[in-house]
């Protein structure tokens, strides 16, 4: 997950501030911009969140960051229902596509 992202993450059960712990790092070729200070327009290096974990400051919900991979899932939502919603529409798309 990009680093950047963070600031423009809410908690999906709430819509509170999230604050991060961030356990593990990687380092990306990738570069963003961030504010100018003024002095030619300055660039800070990006880099992705590998492991970590994010709280809720309002409800105190928490979601993980694994092997770069932000898991934002409210406990109301199953995952088998997610994946029976993606397979239908896949299914139909390419029932329709696919002749």
């Amino acid at each position: 997950m990009r680093e950047h992202l963070r600031d423009l993450l809410v908690c999906p059960a709430c819509r509170g501030e999230l604050t991060w712990d961030i356990f593990e790092v990687e380092n990306s070729d990738t570069q963003i911009a961030i504010e100018d200070t003024g002095v030619g327009g300055a660039r800070a290096p990006d880099y992705d969140v590998m492991e970590g974990r994010a709280e809720c400051s309002a409800c105190g919900a928490t979601y993980s960051v694994k092997d770069g991979i932000g898991a934002f899932l409210t406990p109301d939502v199953q995952r088998e229902d997610l994946w029976e919603e993606v397979d239908s529409h896949l299914s139909a798309f390419l029932k329709e596509n696919l002749k």
